[in-house]
């Protein structure tokens, strides 16, 4: 079948040689409709989980497709079934035309959901439901910065987020991310454009030198170093009992920690793969997946895709930067 293998450390092949995977008999096999291209799949590209499979190997996490045959084992599954699922990073991914997969890792997918939209929100809406809900709280009326609001992590994230009543406040550096953030349906207070906008000065005249509650980062674009925004900077905008999400590794300088300490702040990080690495999550990742398809199928939140591409071009796509509007994701119709 054809797929793009992962070679070595930042190295991808394009194949019609990879084998078809073998089917157990609590598996099912899925015809891969389409996949989306994610701040994990760029990961793991670039060798940051190497230590969890072997060589060569399949990216792709975020995934919907068809079911076209079902293991002895397997119960309430059909072949013809339509799911929306995420594969574990320590497992053969969906950059491929087939894919084995356990009926714990997806749900059925909307009929009004197309198979583009299910992949592309698939991963990232499980981030946004992780960081708001789990990590959070987010209750109505609580202020969050969410860095980069219309990349493929914040548009998801920032629907949620307004859905459930939180008072926005995001960035942009482009005119293409300003009208997106300008027409969406959420309830963002202030878009601040870093190329002329102090973050820090900013955030504290949007909210009455308070601080917000919440700070996201984004996980597809290193905005920090890029903008001059740096860790400190974070912990300035943040609020007496705030919180800082990052999916970065930390090491924070004694200045900074005691700056947290004095505002009772605290640092999270949210990793959403590890849902899939523990059977302990398995009910609630189900929950998510399943609240998140309904959310997309009736358009409480839409997913933006900045494009769709054919397997074979995909290198071209990983070789770039993330789409600074909406997400990416590899069609197979």
């Amino acid at each position: 079948m054809k797929a793009i293998e992962l070679i070595a450390q930042e190295s991808l092949s394009f194949t019609d040689q990879h084998p078809v995977p073998t089917l157990r008999p609590d598996d099912v096999l899925v015809k891969v409709k389409a996949c989306g291209v994610t701040w994990i799949d760029r990961d793991i590209i670039k060798g940051k989980y190497l230590q969890l499979f072997g060589l060569p190997n399949v990216p792709g996490v975020s995934i919907s497709g068809t079911l076209v045959e079902v293991g002895v084992q397997v119960k309430g599954w059909t072949v013809g079934d339509n799911i929306i699922g995420i594969a574990p990073i320590d497992t053969s991914g969906g950059w491929a035309e087939y894919i084995v997969m356990q009926p714990n890792w997806f749900v059925e997918k909307p009929k009004e959901l197309s198979f583009e939209e299910a992949a592309g929100s698939a991963s990232y809406g499980l981030r946004a439901f992780s960081v708001l809900h789990y990590k959070l709280r987010l209750t109505r009326g609580e202020t969050i910065l969410i860095m980069n609001g219309a990349s493929a992590s914040g548009h998801i994230t920032l629907q949620l987020a307004s859905h459930w009543g939180a008072k926005i406040i995001t960035t942009g550096t482009t005119s293409q991310e300003f009208n997106y953030l300008k027409q969406i349906k959420a309830d963002i207070v202030r878009i601040i454009d870093l190329n002329s906008e102090n973050l820090v000065e900013t955030v504290m005249e949007e909210t009455g030198s308070l601080g917000v509650d919440f700070i996201l980062e984004n996980p597809d674009f290193a905005i920090t170093s890029k903008y001059n925004i740096s860790r400190r900077d974070f912990i300035k905008c943040l609020a007496v009992h705030g919180t800082w999400v990052t999916c970065n590794q930390l090491q924070l300088d004694p200045p900074d920690t005691k700056q947290l300490f004095l505002k009772d702040a605290s640092v999270v990080f949210c990793f959403e793969p590890s849902w899939l690495l523990s059977q302990s999550q398995q009910g609630r990742y189900l929950h998510v997946l399943s609240d998140l398809a309904k959310m997309l199928s009736t358009k409480t939140i839409k997913c933006s895709i900045h494009s769709t591409v054919t397997l074979d071009k995909v290198k071209e796509v990983v070789g770039s930067e993330a789409p600074l509007v909406g997400t990416t994701v590899i069609s197979f119709s």
